[in-house]
């Protein structure tokens, strides 16, 4: 009986370390992987698109105006009674 328990573990222990390997392996490389995608090279990145395709500030403060868009501006609270606390700090 004892052989049959401790032959069921070990053979339930190997079947699920192979069942979790890729786990543990994609969170060993997920580190590197996000440092070196995010955190390094998405400012190099950055940093050659404007070196590139800058141009001079002038040019670059039109260009963001051209984009700009016009939301308007609505406040989702729009107050009702002047007594509320809250009508007191919109109005701050």
């Amino acid at each position: 009986m004892v052989f049959h328990v401790t032959n069921y573990m070990r053979e339930t222990n190997v079947w699920m370390i192979r069942k979790m390997r890729w786990m543990f392996w994609g969170l060993v490389w997920s580190g590197p992987f996000y440092r070196n995608t995010y955190w390094d090279y998405l400012g190099r990145r950055a940093a050659w698109r404007d070196h590139l395709f800058g141009g001079t500030e002038e040019e670059k403060i039109a260009h963001a105006e051209s984009k700009r868009a016009d939301w308007g501006f609505h406040p989702r609270y729009e107050p009702k009674y002047e007594f509320s606390i809250k009508t007191a700090k919109h109005a701050q």
